[in-house]
């Protein structure tokens, strides 16, 4: 209850988290979508089972949350306005720059396929650039692989450093999995570590301020 009361703006952030998001993805974009497919993507095969990863990705978000409330509050003020503030910056460029991704058509012969098609339902092809889960997955490995972090829940280092290893490999796997199901563009992974690694920095510079 001390957590929940001294953190109740936080929460109350991260709660709206998927408000927002999926307000997003019903209304915007609010003009004509540019087509970014570059000859990189056409290279990239479509591969159904990381839909898996896809979905894993969401999970992970809600769970790195609820650990670093657990063991390390400040770092978890700093990862909910990293996503907040990422999720702004994104939705600048949904708005004046906004991207359509062309999905190509699936053939539904496995669970794997037909788990792809179930997203496609309800996950808009539109505010794909940047990857807001590109930038998610790289804020979820830096602040879950914080040192302060990790020292609560394990103490031998070579432990930390194994978690650290498998958090990133996790991040890897949530971006990849974005581009092998054809969620998203090449660049738009790019951009969203950019965007990521940018929302970092400036949460870092603002932390004694207003976190």
């Amino acid at each position: 209850m001390k957590i929940l009361k001294e953190n109740k703006n936080f929460i109350i952030l991260g709660l709206l988290i998927p408000v927002l998001y999926l307000l997003m993805n019903s209304f915007l974009p609010l003009k004509q979508a540019i087509i970014f497919n570059m000859k990189i993507d056409n290279l990239i095969p479509f591969i159904a089972p990381f839909s898996i990863g896809y979905f894993l990705y969401h999970l992970f978000l809600v769970l790195t949350a609820i650990l670093l409330f657990m063991y390390s509050e400040k770092n978890a003020r700093k990862y909910i306005s990293a996503l907040i503030l990422s999720m702004s910056i994104a939705i600048f460029f949904y708005i004046f720059f906004p991207v359509k991704m062309i999905k190509p058509p699936i053939e539904t012969t496995d669970i794997f396929s037909q788990i792809v098609v179930m997203l496609r339902s309800f996950d808009s092809p539109y505010n794909v650039f940047p990857s807001l889960h590109a930038a998610w997955s790289l804020i979820i490995f830096w602040y879950s692989s914080k040192k302060e972090f990790l020292a609560k829940i394990m103490s031998s280092k070579t432990a930390q450093l194994t978690i650290r290893i498998i958090i990133l490999l996790f991040a890897l796997l949530f971006s990849a999995s974005a581009i092998l199901i054809k969620q998203h563009y090449f660049i738009d992974i790019l951009a969203g570590f950019l965007l990521g690694a940018i929302s970092i920095f400036i949460v870092s510079r603002l932390e004694k301020v207003y976190i």
